[in-house]
């Protein structure tokens, strides 16, 4: 029985390849005890394992292609992602050090105003006041996430599968992630936003957003021609695109997240 079992299991393993890989080792065990058969039926037996061993096979490439190899895609999506979620969060703890540590504050109140990335990866000077100029010694993101990617928004950072831009208010009320801008440093101590996209063609086609109260939204980046609307540093977020329409109804929130009710050092 556990013969004629394992050589009918093969083919099954076509019509559910989830049944290959039990199909296969059934057979290997079936094909050990057929050397100690000595039945009249033998030969019939041994090709009929031999089908059996082909057509679980075949099953188990169907497992690959329609199970495992989608599977193990997803999952990495899923980690890239989570990754660029990541990053938008030290974006975040950087503004929150600077708001409560008045790392840039031009106005020099004791409140920090938000930085650009070059200001808090220490690859840029801080927006003078009477106790910060220059880049800052000990900058917040820790030398990370340094912007050396031009867009037309302002400079992007590289890391992985994704570029991320911090953008601040301007003085014309507009958020803007340009280092020259002039910034309009009493919002700024209260308004941030950030961005993540895809870097390339083949990195995930999600992009991520995140604001000053960790309001977490990300978009699946409707695909156009030649690829994703938001796609590399020739098509960057505007620094409102989640805010405003046309493109604000594309964003939703990331795995439900709520966003916090106050802002640390305020």
């Amino acid at each position: 029985m556990l013969l004629v079992g394992a050589a009918l299991l093969g083919p099954a393993a076509l019509w559910e390849p989830r049944l290959a890989v039990f199909s296969v080792l059934l057979l290997v065990v079936a094909s050990a005890a057929l050397t100690r058969h000595r039945g009249p039926h033998r030969r019939a037996l041994r090709i009929a394992l031999g089908v059996g061993f082909v057509t679980a096979l075949l099953g188990m490439g169907r497992f690959v292609l329609q199970e495992a190899l989608p599977g193990i895609v997803a999952a990495s999506t899923r980690a890239s992602g989570e990754r660029a979620v990541s990053r938008l969060r030290e974006i975040l703890f950087a503004q929150d050090a600077s708001r409560r540590l008045a790392l840039i504050d031009p106005d020099g109140n004791g409140v920090g105003g938000a930085g650009r990335l070059g200001e808090l990866a220490g690859t840029d000077p801080v927006r003078p006041g009477p106790s910060s100029s220059g880049p800052l010694d000990s900058p917040p993101l820790g030398h990370r996430l340094r912007p050396s990617v031009p867009t037309r928004e302002g400079a992007a950072a590289l890391e992985g599968d994704y570029l991320y831009m911090a953008c601040v208010p301007g003085a014309d009320g507009r958020l803007t992630a340009h280092p020259e801008a002039p910034v309009d440093e009493a919002a700024a101590e209260r308004r941030f936003v950030a961005y993540a996209w895809p870097a390339r063609p083949e990195a995930p086609p999600t992009a991520f957003f995140i604001d000053e109260h960790e309001r977490i939204l990300q978009t699946d980046n409707e695909r156009t021609e030649p690829g994703p609307r938001l796609l590399g540093p020739e098509r960057p977020p505007s620094c409102d695109d989640a805010l405003v329409p046309p493109y604000d109804q594309t964003w939703t929130p990331w795995r439900g997240k709520r966003p916090r009710e106050s802002l640390p050092g305020l």
